[in-house]
């Protein structure tokens, strides 16, 4: 037995909708764009594209290319004593902090956090919260209820 609710279909609203009834049209419009803006948002974050996967991965190359290249040349004087305060030394310290740091920007840029996606989805959650009964939605971000992400024991973001 599956414990993965299916995700396609439109997805009624059964909580309790600040929106009022007979709320002017130009409030239900405002409301729903802010549904669509805090979907976008989410959407923004949780996924990435190639160029954005390409320019990640190409900042990543650099650092360890020149991590390489630092090490070559640290491990020319390895051998003498007393190394420690040498320009290869330094070069080669610099280096590892830059790889280490173009490591974890690759992966919060690639893979992003649950602390990364929790706002935006608390933030798409009552937006659509404001709409209320009777409305629907459907799509990746559009459903309020238990994350299916959670149920799944998937990481958010990360349909298939």
């Amino acid at each position: 037995m599956s414990v993965c609710p299916p995700l396609k279909g439109k997805t009624t609203f059964k909580k309790h909708s600040i929106m009022k009834h007979g709320s002017r049209p130009e409030e239900i419009a405002a409301i729903q764009a802010a549904v669509q803006t805090a979907r976008a948002a989410l959407n923004d974050v949780a996924t990435i594209d190639d160029s954005e996967r390409t320019t990640a991965a190409a900042g990543l190359a650099r650092a360890q290319a020149e991590l390489r290249r630092a090490q070559t040349e640290y491990d020319k004087i390895a051998w003498a004593g007393e190394v420690g305060t040498t320009p290869q030394a330094l070069a080669l310290e610099q280096a590892t902090i830059d790889y280490e740091n173009s490591l974890a920007d690759y992966n919060l840029d690639t893979n992003p956090s649950d602390s990364q996606l929790a706002p935006l989805q608390a933030q798409l959650a009552q937006a659509q919260l404001q709409l209320g009964p009777g409305q629907t939605h459907s799509g990746r971000w559009g459903r309020l209820g238990p994350d299916p992400v959670a149920e799944c024991g998937r990481k958010a973001g990360r349909f298939t």
